[in-house]
């Protein structure tokens, strides 16, 4: 399930020789299309999220899976036509800005061949990965990194600046890739190149709606109910049995209550059981008594129980790297992986994940912030002591006041002091001295479209938390390990129209009366077992992770991590890594020290890897 396409803007015998040897680096790639200027292969030609067409010299090639489609049909009277002739009926009509409207993974390359221009699309989410490189007027874009390097346009060179984004950050900012002279082409982006020149601008920006403003809870419930239903129903495959994960958690859990009430949906409940673990461990990362709860109110759930024994990170790491043209960043896709394994021998196509639906609901904590910034303080003590005794914590009136009132009040944010804090630690991964003036600045002016004095505004929080990059860094990490099982991963909570419609709510339809996600949890009433609405606490699935990275001798881990011949010698701090591996070994400190060591040593594996 990849692709990749060449176009030349200038026709020469160069282009004509570079086409030749591109054509024969692609082993078992099917042509899906040949021009004087453009070639475009896949080594899947049944793959159904790919369509290509050609009519009055404009291509458009369109890797996508779009969920309205119907919707542009009826409007502009189109009949069964693929997603890239709906591409091609709005450049061709003028109306590419309606791209923006789309619902749905995708991307799409336009070739105007009259105009010598092209033009690419990535969805708004970014669930759709698009690597491209420009050189000496050849345009080469691809699904993977690999693909564009065997065309031979470029050399295998280290990115070294992404090199020092990935040890600080654990995430890609920008639209630059681990290799010089290839890039990303990020969410809601649109590539132009014109005259032969190349540029990157964004069609679409995450933005707050106004706010939604009904009567009462009930018709806030039944609004959330509506679309999270046609969200969930759109994403299920009904030609074939759809997988849902199911962790007993509140996200999965509302997602496949909701595919099941459906009884023509034909549905499996797909999960994983830790085999092994100490009886400490068991109670922290067993969720049966929930998922029960679940099975025991959709008798026709298909269960899918997936037993997690001799896989964990670093073995996941080991067995997929040559599967991976960058670094695997995700710690816990070994579990994915086992899931994704187990559906592969059933021929299961589509698996939908409730990945982190609590960011795109959000748990409404912004709100107490907002209540101690505009000084309402009795309804603050009241939500705060609420939400305190629902949780189980203590609640006292001074820290209440300090926490919400006082510090922000003293501070610019107490959010962002934080986020700062937080930044200090990642620093001291590298030498000093190695990060320029500015260096930080820019990189954190990419983590969001909103100034730092706009982050500072509770009312904006919930906004900038999904407008971070992290997400689409960890939708692609899924989509890759679904890839190479020929699996198409979808997250319902990551769909636009659900995000829009969480972004326009009131702060009191997040947080109410001490319960968090309010919306979700009054909205799914009826829908998904009491047990799971009620809960408040979410289980830890990291034992097992932490333990075998804690595992690793130090001795070994110096030696995988500092080699003199590695470039990571140039970055790393010593010092550092020796205290951290001083506290893992000795079980120091917090979740920072393995996860920290656990992204260093997947770098270094990859750099080993590419013989950097």
């Amino acid at each position: 399930m990849s692709f990749v396409g060449i176009n030349n803007f200038r026709s020469n015998a160069s282009s004509d020789n570079l086409n030749r040897n591109f054509e024969n680096s692609l082993n078992n790639f099917q042509c899906l299309f040949a021009d004087e200027n453009t070639r475009v292969y896949s080594n899947s030609s049944s793959c159904s999220t790919y369509s290509i067409y050609f009519n009055n010299n404009i291509l458009v090639f369109s890797d996508s899976n779009l969920l309205n489609k119907n919707q542009f049909q009826k409007a502009f009277n189109l009949l069964n036509i693929s997603d890239a002739e709906l591409i091609h009926y709005l450049y061709s009509n003028n109306k590419i800005q309606k791209i923006k409207d789309l619902i749905g993974k995708f991307t799409f390359v336009i070739f105007d061949n009259l105009k010598n221009q092209a033009y690419a699309y990535s969805d708004q989410i970014g669930q759709k990965e698009l690597y491209f490189c420009y050189q000496n007027g050849s345009f080469i874009f691809s699904s993977d990194i690999n693909l564009i390097q065997k065309s031979g346009i470029i050399n295998n060179e280290l990115n070294e600046d992404r090199l020092l984004e990935y040890i600080i950050f654990s995430m890609q900012l920008e639209e630059e890739t681990f290799f010089k002279k290839i890039k990303k082409l990020k969410r809601g982006i649109r590539l132009t190149i014109i005259d032969e020149e190349l540029s990157i601008n964004p069609y679409f920006n995450l933005e707050k709606p106004d706010e939604l403003i009904l009567k009462n809870d009930y018709e806030y419930a039944e609004a959330f109910k509506e679309i999270f239903t046609k969200v969930v129903n759109d994403n299920i495959d009904t030609n074939q049995p759809t997988s849902i994960a199911l962790s007993g958690g509140l996200d999965s859990s509302s997602i496949i209550s909701v595919a099941a009430q459906n009884k023509q949906n034909e549905i499996i409940a797909s999960t994983f059981k830790f085999i092994g673990l100490s009886n400490e461990d068991v109670k922290k990362t067993d969720e049966s008594n929930y998922q029960e709860e679940v099975y025991k109110k959709y008798p026709n759930l298909k269960k899918n129980i997936v037993q997690i024994n001799n896989q964990n990170p670093i073995k996941y790491l080991d067995d997929n790297l040559q599967n991976y043209e960058e670094p695997i960043v995700a710690v816990n896709m070994y579990l994915i992986d086992s899931i994704l394994e187990s559906l592969q021998s059933k021929n299961t196509k589509v698996h939908l994940e409730g990945f982190d639906g609590d960011s795109v609901i959000s748990h409404g904590y912004e709100r107490l912030y907002g209540l101690g910034k505009n000084l309402k303080i009795f309804k603050l003590l009241k939500e705060a002591k609420a939400l305190k005794e629902k949780s189980g914590k203590n609640f006292t009136y001074a820290s209440t006041l300090k926490e919400y009132v006082l510090k922000p009040f003293l501070r610019s944010s107490n959010l962002i002091s934080h986020q700062n804090k937080l930044l200090q630690e990642k620093l001291k991964r590298v030498r000093k001295g190695i990060v320029q003036d500015g260096w930080i600045e820019n990189k954190l002016n990419k983590m969001s479209s909103l100034s730092i004095s706009e982050q500072s505004d509770t009312k904006n929080f919930h906004l900038t938390t999904l407008q971070h990059p992290i997400w689409e860094d960890a939708i692609c990490s899924m989509n890759k390990a679904g890839k190479l099982r020929s699996i198409d991963i979808r997250s319902p909570f990551f769909d636009i129209r659900l995000i829009h419609f969480c972004l326009s709510l009131p702060d009191s339809q997040k947080l109410k009366n001490g319960t968090n996600r309010y919306i979700l949890r009054n909205s799914m009433q009826n829908i998904v077992p009491r047990k799971i609405l009620q809960r408040l606490s979410k289980t830890d699935i990291s034992p097992l992770a932490e333990k075998t990275i804690a595992n690793i001798k130090t001795q070994t881990l110096r030696k995988q991590i500092f080699n003199n011949s590695s470039i990571l010698d140039k970055y790393l701090d010593k010092r550092y890594f020796d205290e951290i591996f001083l506290n893992l070994s000795s079980r120091k400190g917090d979740n920072v020290n393995w996860l920290t060591i656990y992204h260093i040593l997947a770098l270094s594996k990859w750099v080993k890897k590419n013989h950097f």
